[in-house]
C-alpha cells in the first residue's frame, strides 16, 4: 500500500533526518515488486505516458472529445482504476516555431539545450515557446535535439529497464553537448531533478555524472544570468500580484526559489510565495 501511494514528491528525503536518500529507496522497491508480481494495466498505461501522449496527439481531434466524455473514463476506471472524475490532462497540436532549433554539438556562444518533457511536449506546448523566447531574448541560443521525455513515469511505475533504456538514450545524445560547453535546461522540475540525480542511478557512468552537473531549472539558470548582470529587466511594467508555490521537486533540487528571485525583476509585480502544501 506504501508503495502504491508514494508518488516520488521526495519530502520524506527533506525530513529524515539521517538524510537518507528514501525516494532511491522507494523506486527500487517498486521495481523489485514490479519484476516478482508484474504490474497492472493502470501502472503500464501511466509508465508509458509519453508513448501514448504521443498517439493522442496524433489522433487528438478524436481521442480529446472520447476523453471528456464521461461514460470514457468510467470505461477507464474500470479497466485500470483511474478515477473518473479525474479529467485527464488535454493533449495539444506540437509546437513548431522557428525558435525549436534542431541543432547538432559544436562551438558554442552561449548556447544550451532545451528537454522539454511530457507536460511542455505534448499538454501545453506553449510553454515550451515561451521558455525559448525567454531565453532567446535573452541571447541564449537554443538548442533541442531529439530527446526522449526524462522517462519519470517509469521509474515510479517500477519500469526500469524503460527508465534505463530513455536514461542512456538521452545520455548518448546530451554527452556531446555537454563537452561542448551547453547546459541543459528544463521547464518541468521533474525532468532536472531526473537528470541532476536519477539517472545515475540507473546508469552509472561519467557521461551521466557530467549530464547531472549541467542540469538546471529554467529558472535556476534564468537566475545564474541574473547574478551576472546579463539578464533583460523588462521594459513594461506589471502592476499585479501572483502567489507561486514551489514544487515539491524544485524543493529537491535544494537551490531555494529561484522563480520569485527571477520575477522579482519585473516592475510592479509582488510575488507572494506559499509554503503550505507538498
Amino acid at each position: 500500500r506504501v508503495l502504491e501511494m508514494c508518488i516520488g514528491c521526495g519530502s520524506c528525503r527533506r525530513e529524515c533526518p539521517s538524510h537518507m536518500d528514501i525516494p532511491k529507496l522507494m523506486l527500487d522497491a517498486k521495481a523489485a515488486w514490479a519484476r516478482r508480481h508484474g504490474r497492472g494495466l493502470d501502472e503500464w498505461l501511466l509508465s508509458n505516458a509519453e508513448r501514448l501522449s504521443k498517439i493522442n496527439q496524433s489522433f487528438r481531434a478524436i481521442a480529446v472529445p472520447v476523453m471528456r466524455m464521461k461514460a470514457s473514463r468510467k470505461l477507464l476506471e474500470a479497466a485500470t482504476g483511474i478515477d473518473a472524475r479525474r479529467e485527464m490532462p488535454p493533449v495539444h497540436a506540437p509546437a513548431q516555431p522557428r525558435r525549436l532549433l534542431e541543432g547538432t554539438a559544436g562551438e558554442p556562444r552561449t548556447s544550451v539545450v532545451y528537454l522539454a518533457d511530457i507536460y511542455a511536449r505534448y499538454n501545453d506546448p506553449s510553454l515550451a515557446v515561451a521558455a525559448v523566447e525567454v531565453l532567446e531574448h535573452n541571447g541564449v541560443e537554443v538548442v533541442q535535439p531529439p530527446l526522449r521525455a526524462a522517462g519519470v513515469p517509469s521509474m515510479i511505475y517500477g519500469d526500469s529497464k524503460g527508465a534505463r533504456r530513455d536514461a542512456q538514450y538521452n545520455i548518448d545524445l546530451l554527452t556531446e553537448h555537454v563537452e561542448a560547453g551547453r547546459l541543459i535546461v528544463s521547464t518541468e522540475p521533474t525532468a532536472t531533478l531526473a537528470l541532476r540525480e536519477r539517472y545515475v542511478d540507473y546508469v552509472p557512468t561519467d557521461a551521466a555524472r557530467r549530464v547531472a552537473r549541467n542540469a538546471r531549472d529554467l529558472f535556476e539558470f534564468l537566475r545564474e544570468r541574473m547574478r551576472a548582470s546579463l539578464l533583460r529587466t523588462p521594459e513594461a511594467e506589471l502592476p499585479a500580484r501572483a502567489a507561486y508555490h514551489t514544487p515539491c521537486h524544485v524543493k529537491c533540487l535544494e537551490n531555494g526559489r529561484p522563480a520569485v528571485d527571477v520575477l522579482g525583476i519585473v516592475r510592479q509585480l509582488t510575488v507572494e510565495a506559499i509554503d503550505e502544501g507538498c
